[in-house]
């Protein structure tokens, strides 16, 4: 059995929810018999924020003049209210007004002139859900097609990545995030072989372990856990080959 904490592998691109983890002394086993890992606990504190690297940015084209403006969002917990506040700091300059509709849960974007929106906040204000299309106003105003959306992930999927010879990018367990903020998600697998996968590899030296969203992004994206440990229980097997 194996217990792995964050803290104690290597992060992978400055993530912390992607680590390496180097097993010493190294397992072996000969040619008769494969690895089977097993997940079978983890605990993963929600502290990562709803607005982060990888759904803050959009842009604003101006249709008269073609200039596009990108707009960065800083990241933190937002509530509507309080995205609404920094938008319309950060919009002001171009001349275009945020309002928010509580019963309908949307923005209303009103310019001065013609204009569109697109970028990877598409969830966060509620435009069309592609990151590469532009969300096009009407009479310089545009109302959200959807609802705004700031809940966090609905869950984590943990995957284990090929570090060895054997070749495999592997989502092993979904883990659904039904914590509040600042909580602990725990999770133990009631069924083996539901949360398992098989090696060829005759070494294991290391296993590389992945959290990532519904978008299989990065959870927390550059930012994580913000710092918070997680960590998981894998059980490793022989098993004939």
């Amino acid at each position: 059995k194996l217990y792995l904490r964050s803290n104690a592998g290597t992060v992978n691109g400055g993530v912390d929810t992607d680590v390496t983890f180097a097993i010493s002394p190294p397992l072996t086993t000969s040619d008769f018999f494969n690895f089977t890992l097993t997940l079978e606990s983890a605990e993963i504190p929600v502290s990562f924020y709803n607005v982060n690297s990888s759904n803050n940015t959009f842009i604003y084209h101006l249709i008269s003049s073609g200039v596009e403006t990108s707009i960065t969002i800083p990241v933190k917990n937002y509530n509507a209210t309080q995205l609404l506040t920094v938008l319309n700091s950060l919009l002001s300059s171009l001349g275009l007004v945020v309002s928010y509709d509580e019963q309908t849960n949307r923005y209303t974007f009103t310019g001065s002139a013609e204009f569109k929106l697109k970028g990877n906040a598409f969830r966060l204000l509620g435009l069309i859900p592609d990151a590469t299309t532009f969300n096009l106003s009407s009479s310089n105003i545009l109302v959200s097609p959807s609802m705004i959306n700031l809940l966090f992930p609905r869950n984590c999927f943990l995957k284990l990545i090929s570090t060895q010879a054997t070749t495999y990018n592997a989502t092993i367990a979904k883990i659904q995030l039904s914590a509040q903020d600042l909580e602990i998600v725990y999770f133990t697998g009631t069924i083996a072989s539901e949360f398992s996968i098989t090696l060829t590899d005759r070494t294991l030296s290391s296993i590389r372990v992945s959290l990532v969203d519904d978008d299989g992004l990065a959870l927390g994206a550059a930012s994580g856990l913000n710092g918070v440990y997680w960590s998981i229980g894998v059980n490793v097997e022989t098993v004939n080959v």
